[in-house]
């Protein structure tokens, strides 16, 4: 699998190459990770970030943004559900909102408030949340190098993917196969990239 390549924004004579629509789309370029990339109805768990609230609002049929998930109703549950840096209790609550078939997509990163050892136990409870609800298809990705100006989203679960990223970065020594299955088999890097991504499916309710 090719390491998807994302257009960086670009200006010339100090105006913006890219629209805002083209900006606030490329935010959102994770929508291509879905079983569907049309958003419709999507709501947003948490506090958000400006960008991603604009993309959201941007592509979204219908959006909802609460600051505590409410109680899942069968007339409003979301095709989409988005996460930013959740607490756990957050992501328990926003995963009953989820439609049949439809997806969750959350964010974490690593900042100097949040520390690896922090990381690494919300990536895992993240994904044990998602095992323990039902959701298949997870898949975690780096965004590279941040959320914002992403310009790589690498697969961490597809040594070939990776290991042509790695190589790209002069890091060969971590592209050997047997490396590489070390790498994807422990989740290792899920635990200490800057920022991550879990995307993951619901089957029938």
């Amino acid at each position: 699998m090719a390491v998807p390549e994302l257009t960086p924004v670009g200006h010339h004579g100090g105006a913006s190459v890219e629209t805002r629509f083209q900006a606030a789309a490329r935010r959102a370029d994770w929508r291509f990770l879905l079983p569907d990339p049309n958003l419709k109805d999507v709501e947003y768990v948490g506090r958000l970030p400006d960008d991603l609230l604009a993309a959201l609002r941007l592509l979204s049929r219908s959006l909802e943004v609460v600051d505590e998930p409410r109680t899942a109703d069968a007339q409003r549950l979301a095709d989409v559900v988005v996460l930013h840096s959740p607490t756990r209790a957050q992501v328990r609550r926003a995963l009953g909102l989820v439609k049949a078939n439809g997806a969750v997509y959350c964010e974490l990163k690593r900042s100097r408030r949040r520390p690896l050892s922090f990381l690494q136990f919300q990536t895992d409870a993240v994904y044990g949340e998602l095992v323990r609800s039902g959701f298949t298809s997870i898949q975690t990705h780096w965004h590279y190098p941040s959320f914002s100006n992403c310009t790589r989203l690498v697969p961490l679960a597809d040594p070939a993917a990776l290991a042509y990223w790695l190589a790209s970065r002069n890091q060969t020594w971590l592209a050997h196969p047997t490396g590489l299955r070390w790498l994807t088999g422990s989740r290792l890097l899920e635990r200490v990239l800057p920022c991550i991504s879990l995307v993951a499916q619901r089957g029938e309710r």
